[in-house]
């Protein structure tokens, strides 16, 4: 067997090469086991499929709501706008009064941030193991999307949040 099927390439390069792949930014959000609001900030955000309409994200298996976003019937997924850094950066932390600091409102399955670019309201179609991350997929429900077209989303590049500073095309 060809010795390179059998090396893992260092944390370090995965991590440098991808930092040089932009990602959108966005906020998941769920009701936690006990009702209260649970929220935390993903690059990994993917559309999955159009019919159904299936989207899916990840997060690290360690995460202290991760058992929560497993147990949940659904949760909320914000497509940050590049004036949301500060939200972005706080869902990002491991602040515990998350939402004190934001606008928000009961939704479906989760709480729904205000002044997003889009949300949507997904229920939980499956959860797969993949290495140290837990692969989420949900099933797309309601959605509302932003009708500014100078809003631009907020986006995360080598490292840090960033605007990708191009104006929007039809």
């Amino acid at each position: 067997m060809n010795d390179l099927a059998q090396q893992n390439i260092p944390p370090a390069v995965f991590k440098k090469v991808f930092s040089n792949f932009p990602t959108g930014v966005a906020v998941v959000t769920t009701y936690g086991r006990n009702g209260a609001p649970l929220g935390m900030t993903i690059g990994s955000l993917a559309s999955l499929s159009l019919d159904p309409a299936l989207l899916c994200w990840n997060m690290r298996k360690v995460s202290s709501i991760q058992e929560d976003f497993v147990a949940a019937a659904g949760y909320a997924v914000h497509i940050l706008a590049e004036n949301q850094l500060e939200v972005g950066a706080l869902f990002a932390s491991s602040a515990k009064d998350k939402f004190d600091s934001v606008t928000w409102c009961r939704g479906i399955y989760a709480p729904l941030l205000e002044g997003c670019k889009a949300v949507l309201e997904c229920s939980s179609d499956r959860v797969i193991a993949a290495g140290d991350h837990m692969l989420m997929i949900g099933t797309i429900r309601s959605a509302d999307v932003e009708e500014d077209e100078g809003c631009t989303p907020l986006i995360y590049y080598r490292g840090g949040f960033a605007s990708c500073g191009l104006p929007a095309r039809a």
